[in-house]
């Protein structure tokens, strides 16, 4: 807690019937010497991590005889009355999954993202830690991830101006700062990584069936939120496809074609 107010709205709202979710507070002195953690820590339930990298990998290795990678041409797809044919591929549906990368696709135009890039850190502290620090993910302004080895990951950044994939000092110098008022215990970056988060204007994913080329088919917009929310709709999705379930309105391609 960075605050006595905000502790105080944590025991509110556990008492307001997020309880299953917010756990108990800690105060333990013992930690005071490593953490700024002069208000005390929460601690959330339920939640984790995903070692994105590692499944991304795991997944391409795993289709890596269904897949061709190269540069799509999008004037190479001809569309006919049982789906579409590129080159020597033919299929009911393509389905464009390109983040913030759909601003260049020539049937995506009416779609709009707000992307917005982020940088994170990986860090190793120079000093010795408590347990405590290595079991559980740490939030004060930006987030304290382990990674095993007595590495951590630091993020993330935002920033809505500079749409590129290189990483910057001043994202550097603000997740340090933010770090700083974590521990004081002094640190070392080992990795720089940036990269851009497909937002939508309105917060809400993009997917669904064009309404005006039914061939084709859209899934983005995932923005900051793509761990917690691309199973559930890669799934509502699916049963679009398979059986012609429909979409919520709110996450519906086509809000951008009324």
């Amino acid at each position: 807690f960075t605050s006595a107010e905000e502790r105080t709205l944590w025991e509110k709202r556990r008492e307001e019937g997020v309880g299953p979710y917010l756990g108990e507070i800690i105060d333990e002195n013992s930690i005071q010497p490593f953490l700024n953690a002069a208000h005390g820590i929460g601690l959330v339930k339920g939640s984790g991590s995903m070692d994105c990298a590692m499944y991304i990998g795991a997944s391409i290795a795993y289709f890596n005889t269904q897949f061709v990678r190269e540069e799509f041409e999008y004037d190479k797809i001809i569309f006919n009355e049982s789906g579409i044919r590129y080159k020597s591929f033919s299929a009911k549906k393509i389905i464009f999954c390109e983040g913030h990368l759909i601003s260049g696709n020539p049937f995506m135009q009416n779609i709009i993202l707000k992307p917005v890039k982020g940088e994170i850190l990986t860090i190793q502290f120079e000093g010795p830690l408590p347990d405590f620090v290595s079991q559980y993910i740490l939030s004060k302004k930006s987030y304290l991830l382990p990674l095993g080895n007595d590495q951590y990951r630091l993020g993330a950044s935002y920033d809505w101006n500079n749409l590129d994939e290189n990483i910057s000092e001043k994202a550097s110098l603000e997740l340090c700062q933010n770090l700083k008022d974590i521990s004081p215990i002094p640190f070392k970056i080992i990795i720089h990584d940036a990269g851009v988060r497909p937002a939508a204007t309105d917060r809400r994913p993009i997917l669904g069936q064009h309404p005006e080329w039914p061939q084709l088919e859209v899934f983005n917009g995932l923005g900051t939120k793509g761990v917690m929310l691309a199973p559930y709709f890669a799934n509502a999705l699916a049963d679009q496809l398979l059986d012609n379930k429909l979409l919520s309105k709110e996450v519906d391609i086509a809000r951008f074609y009324k």
